[in-house]
């Protein structure tokens, strides 16, 4: 520990500027995403729309992989195609993804890219984080609705029905409650980099000691790693133990979407929930509310014959195999596909 004689002295110098500057940083990034958004929206094709893109279809047709993951950074950051191979004897794996794709891309993923290739996997695997499934309004705006019209070749109505028309207002006030409510949980990315860049350099400074040491303190006193970026809604609704009911009525998400079609496909579809980053005491981020959630989706999808992988209390992934927020450290993701690898079954005994 560095700084125990000087914690009194600068504590409130970094309380304020949690409470005061990062606000003001925050909406600063706000700002600049809405211009990008608009700039992406803009570099649209003829037809006032993002070109489809079926780069994905035709990986699934040339690879015929055995296994098909899909998801977000949370599945990229866990699995690697050549350890899958190594670690299964063989089986070939492909990765459908997205930075910060949530269930609307992941129904058009499934849809439009697995179901719809030729070649036909084995065992598809869809990852997901907690209540990801009752929150289709997640980026869905901007940039990320170029995002969505890639995947999505013509008009689709199940897109239309929980994103447009009149229930769009509803659909997206617990996102603005919580953005108003909770703004740096929900967008400080920017912010919190910024912020902890210099008050790492500055405690490093006024110590005369290495950033590395300077910040194995600042967690010590701070908690810095309970201040990660990622988890954004979901950051907010742990904190806040607001409940987000299980509805499973067509209109209020994309899950009984994507159940109809693995029962219209017959598709060997496996949800997986992923684990999330422990506390510096060891435990789960997670409350009751979330917990109860879990139990009604896990209850759906037995209800529907649909198999759900939870890894959420998977002790094994300990602190140290992380690296950004949820995300799995590289040097961890062999390790991380081998273990999953087990888990399910297929690697060789």
């Amino acid at each position: 520990m560095i700084f125990p004689s000087h914690v009194s002295k600068w504590q409130p110098l970094v309380y304020l500027a949690c409470v005061i500057l990062l606000p003001a940083v925050d909406r600063a990034q706000i700002t600049r995403r809405k211009a990008a958004d608009a700039q992406a929206l803009s570099a649209r094709s003829g037809t006032g729309r993002a070109a489809i893109s079926s780069a994905p279809r035709d990986a699934i047709n040339q690879n015929r992989p055995d296994d098909v993951f899909i998801g977000d950074s949370m599945v990229a950051s866990r699995i690697t195609t050549a350890a899958w191979t190594e670690a299964t004897g063989g089986r070939k794996a492909e990765i459908v993804w997205e930075p910060g794709a949530t269930s609307a891309r992941w129904y058009l993923y499934l849809k439009n890219h697995v179901l719809a290739a030729d070649a036909k996997p084995k065992q598809i695997y869809l990852f997901f984080r907690d209540r990801f499934w009752s929150l289709p309004e997640l980026t869905v705006e901007g940039s990320a609705w170029a995002a969505i019209e890639r995947a999505m070749p013509d008009d689709d109505p199940v897109i239309r029905r929980v994103l447009g028309g009149p229930r769009m207002g509803d659909a997206t006030r617990l996102t603005h409650a919580l953005e108003s409510l909770y703004p740096l949980q929900y967008r400080r990315e920017a912010a919190e980099k910024a912020f902890t860049d210099a008050t790492l350099g500055w405690a490093a400074a006024q110590h005369r000691v290495k950033r590395s040491a300077a910040r194995t303190a600042l967690n010590d006193v701070f908690s810095f790693e309970n201040m990660r970026p990622g988890l954004h809604m979901e950051s907010a609704l742990d904190s806040l133990d607001l409940p987000v009911p299980f509805d499973p009525s067509p209109d209020a998400g994309f899950l009984p979407a994507v159940v109809d079609l693995i029962a219209q496909h017959h598709a060997p579809v496996t949800f997986v929930r992923v684990e999330r980053r422990p506390r510096a005491d060891g435990s789960r981020p997670g409350n009751e509310n979330l917990r109860a959630y879990i139990r009604e989706l896990s209850t759906y999808l037995e209800k529907h014959g649909i198999p759900f992988i939870d890894l959420a209390d998977d002790a094994g992934v300990t602190i140290e195999k992380y690296g950004e927020g949820d995300h799995i450290a590289k040097e961890w993701r062999t390790w991380w596909t081998g273990r999953f690898a087990a888990r399910v079954g297929v690697a060789p005994r």
